[in-house]
This record gives structure tokens, C-alpha cells and sequence, in this order.
């Protein structure tokens, strides 16, 4: 079996338990130079007129553009190849898109301390999700 990866996908929401996910993913892209995409998804209001929110997604956005530049500066830009994403809808349904639509072989995700939740709590975290409807390895940093 080959453990090499070549497209990594670090979702991010920019909470603390981003830090060890980064460096989760420097020490596993470092060895075989693979391809890393910081993902940050803009959740959407359903119920909500596009052109009405259309001011204040712009602002998420440009804050998301902002925070992403700092993380890329996190990674050692002359041995990584280090791209940022960011798109609009849910997280678990825009992950498991990205993964489908740009070849992604691993995902690295920050998880939640699961003794903070209660068991049938766990079932509906963006890391079950993840795990179980993507297509490739799901290394989950705690």
C-alpha cells in the first residue's frame, strides 16, 4: 500500500484547533512535496434573498481572504505548494464536493474533545460527516 499523498485539504475555520491541523499537514506534505488547499466554507442562510445578504457576505469574505493569507504563512512556501479556497454553502456538503471535484486524497480535520459530548451529539459533528461521506482518508487531529 502507498501512504503517499499528492492533494491535501485542510478545512479551516479559524478556530484554535487549526494550529495542530497545520501542522498535521506539514509534517505529513513535507516528505513527498504534496499539494495542500486551505478550504474555508462561508455558511449560507437558506432562507434568505442572495442579493439582500450580498454586502454581507462580501465582508466574510474579504475577512476569510485576510485570515487565510495569514495562514499561508504558516507553511514553509519554499518546499509546499500551499493554495487557499474559500466557498459559499454548508461545510459538510461544500468538503465533500471540493474532495470529489479536485482529487483530494487526504483530508486533515480538527475534531472537537468528544467527551465534551454526549454519544448521539458526535453523529452530527463535520467530522462524522466528513469522514463518512468523502472518498479518501480523513486524518482527524484532536
Amino acid at each position: 500500500m502507498d501512504a503517499s499523498f499528492t492533494h491535501i485539504l485542510l478545512p479551516l475555520d479559524f478556530s484554535q484547533q487549526n494550529q495542530q491541523a497545520i501542522d498535521h499537514a506539514i509534517r505529513v506534505a513535507e516528505p513527498t512535496a504534496a499539494r495542500i488547499t486551505l478550504l474555508h466554507v462561508i455558511e449560507t442562510v437558506d432562507c434568505a434573498e442572495t442579493n439582500e445578504l450580498r454586502d454581507f457576505y462580501n465582508g466574510l469574505e474579504t475577512q476569510a481572504e485576510t485570515r487565510l493569507a495569514e495562514f499561508r504563512t504558516r507553511f514553509p512556501e519554499d518546499r509546499l505548494d500551499v493554495q487557499s479556497q474559500i466557498v459559499f454553502g454548508r461545510r459538510g456538503p461544500e468538503i465533500v464536493r471540493f474532495v470529489a471535484d479536485h482529487h483530494v486524497d487526504l483530508i486533515i480535520l480538527g475534531a472537537g474533545d468528544p467527551a465534551s459530548q454526549q454519544p448521539a451529539a458526535r453523529l452530527g459533528t463535520l467530522s462524522y460527516q466528513v469522514a463518512l461521506m468523502c472518498n479518501c482518508s480523513v486524518l482527524l487531529v484532536k
